[in-house]
């Protein structure tokens, strides 16, 4: 199983969140864990901002190493914003959105592992796979 990551869903497997059980189980699926490359500064501020303990620190260092990060190409702010224009996204949600696009043409059974509900909704009403 290949697995797609936005920041809503990764940040529950480091803090006791509302949706840390679903969280968990998609992580120790089995499968590939792949996310846009911006989710590891997301992340990461995240993490900081919540004055964390280190060991929260460290859990996440080890989660970033097991995640296969993907990249959006130097050009590709316009054609974002473009298609953005039809999903109406938060910015940082419509680069993960284009990233998992770009992964689905190779893997269209790629599943979103998010628990952003206005990912959710454009994800359903494309008909794209989402861990539940």
């Amino acid at each position: 199983m290949i697995f797609f990551w936005d920041s809503s869903a990764f940040l529950p497997l480091l803090f006791q969140e509302k949706h840390s059980d679903r969280a968990v189980d998609a992580w120790e699926a089995q499968g590939s864990h792949f996310a846009w490359k911006w989710m590891e500064v997301e992340t990461h501020s995240a993490v900081v901002r919540r004055r964390s303990i280190k060991s929260h620190l460290q859990d996440w260092r080890t989660k970033m190493d097991e995640i296969i990060f993907l990249t959006t190409p130097a050009d590709s702010n316009r054609e974002i914003m473009t298609m953005n224009e039809h999903w109406a996204l938060r910015s940082a949600d419509a680069g993960h959105v284009y990233v998992l696009n770009a992964l689905r043409r190779k893997h269209p059974d790629v599943v979103l592992v998010t628990f952003d509900a206005e990912m959710i909704r454009l994800a359903r009403k494309n008909s794209w796979s989402i861990w539940e």
